[in-house]
């Protein structure tokens, strides 16, 4: 094992010293979109016939989600469970031509069948530039695209809000998440999740001679995603009087890179002529995920570094996101993630402990305006089985926009305001 993942990581740095790696997402765009909050990037404004400093445009967000997510997982590592419900989301946003703005308001989850539960939404957003924001209080994107062996996709249903401190930007999120308080003589320790998602290259690469067309030059190139994670788990505190428990800190890192070949040539031509002609062929995307796990003293059980590594290949077929991969993990955990990609179980430490992992997986994606559905199917090699998931996300949010001008110079017409309704 250790020579292979010797192998895979100098294949990797060869790859990424040539380029340097996209996610595979733990969710659909439709869910994604929902729980994402818009920066709303300072100076926006203008476009809309604001004076910045003067004008502003305060916003009313309402969303509504529906949601289900069946696991038929019959694997010592992780029980299938059904999560079926709804979510309803409404905030206020103080105004987007301001360098610091407030959104105000609640989040509700109601799981069928279970008990309703209400997140408040408070948040001081902070535009530094038109590009880069910081976020206090409800953190955007909970889940942060990262990939399923760090992430699992369940915990956008059950754990739906975030908060704590973020930094955002188009290539970079950087967050920490506050999951539980303590003060004196609680019955209770501290536990937060520091974490970074960073885009290392994204681009393409060209390569190969030119193909003449009629009208313009191609070269074949690789499209290149390429991505760094790190996420650090802290369970601790002092002036608590919690039982007995593991303390200390766990670490997460890895990179991952996605190549789309994208091949260009010119078509043959009869002797003595010149082909304007040009064919065209388009690759599945190959993505290779390379993780590590760290418990510097090997506080949280009998691991104290692990290793997992993925391969896919993913074409559309279509207009389903076709995916087939290969995970193996060696001693691999995650506290966050998947308990079906990892040696122990997150929520049964009685399970037996299975250091090699190996999975077969082939997944189908469809996505539309406001509905997105995934099929995953997974098949353990070491036990023969099979384990399947399905998810269905249907959601809508609408915006309720007012223009209002704070001097009867700036006022863009003789009413007092303009009510502006998006969806998306």
């Amino acid at each position: 094992m250790q020579t292979v993942l010797r192998r895979s990581c100098l294949f990797f740095c060869a790859l990424f010293a040539a380029t340097s790696a996209s996610a595979q997402l733990t969710a659909t765009s439709t869910l994604r979109s929902f729980h994402s909050y818009d920066p709303g990037f300072y100076g926006n404004g203008r476009d809309r016939g604001c004076i910045v400093g003067n004008d502003t445009t305060d916003e009313w967000v309402f969303g509504a989600l529906g949601y289900l997510r069946n696991t038929e997982f019959f694997h010592p590592m992780e029980e299938g469970r059904t999560l079926f419900g709804s979510q309803a989301l409404a905030y206020w946003h103080s105004g987007y031509d301001q360098k610091t703005y407030l959104e105000l308001g609640g989040l509700a989850n109601v799981p069928f069948g279970g008990k309703t539960q209400f997140y408040p939404h408070v948040a001081v957003v902070h535009n530094i530039n038109h590009v880069n924001v910081l976020r206090f209080g409800t953190l955007s994107n909970p889940g942060h695209d990262l990939p399923e062996p760090l992430y699992n996709p369940g915990r956008r249903y059950t754990q739906p809000v975030e908060y704590g401190f973020q930094y955002i930007s188009p290539y970079t999120d950087a967050w920490i998440h506050w999951e539980q308080a303590t003060s004196y003589g609680s019955l209770q320790k501290e536990s937060f999740t520091a974490g970074w998602n960073q885009n290392n290259f994204r681009g393409q690469i060209g390569f190969g001679p030119y193909s003449e067309g009629p009208l313009l030059s191609y070269r074949s190139h690789l499209y290149v995603n390429s991505r760094f994670y790190a996420l650090y788990h802290h369970v601790g505190g002092q002036i608590d009087n919690a039982p007995s428990q593991p303390t200390g800190n766990r670490i997460q890192t890895g990179v991952d890179i996605y190549i789309m070949p994208d091949l260009f040539g010119q078509k043959r031509s009869p002797k003595g002529q010149q082909s304007a002609e040009v064919w065209r062929l388009n690759l599945p995307t190959y993505g290779y995920t390379l993780l590590r796990y760290d418990d510097p003293l090997q506080a949280f059980g009998p691991v104290k570094v692990g290793y997992g590594q993925m391969h896919s290949l993913a074409e559309s077929i279509m207009g389903f996101t076709v995916k087939a991969g290969y995970w193996q993990g060696n001693s691999w955990v995650s506290p966050l993630g998947q308990g079906l990609y990892q040696s122990l179980n997150p929520e049964d430490a009685a399970v037996p402990f299975q250091q090699s992992r190996r999975m077969l997986m082939v997944s189908a994606r469809r996505e539309w305006q406001s509905m997105g559905l995934r099929y995953d199917a997974y098949y353990d090699m070491d036990l023969g089985k099979w384990s399947t998931a399905f998810t269905l996300n249907m959601a809508l949010k609408e915006r309720r926009k007012r223009l209002v001008s704070s001097h009867p110079v700036h006022k863009p017409q003789t009413s007092n305001g303009v009510v502006e309704i998006e969806a998306s």
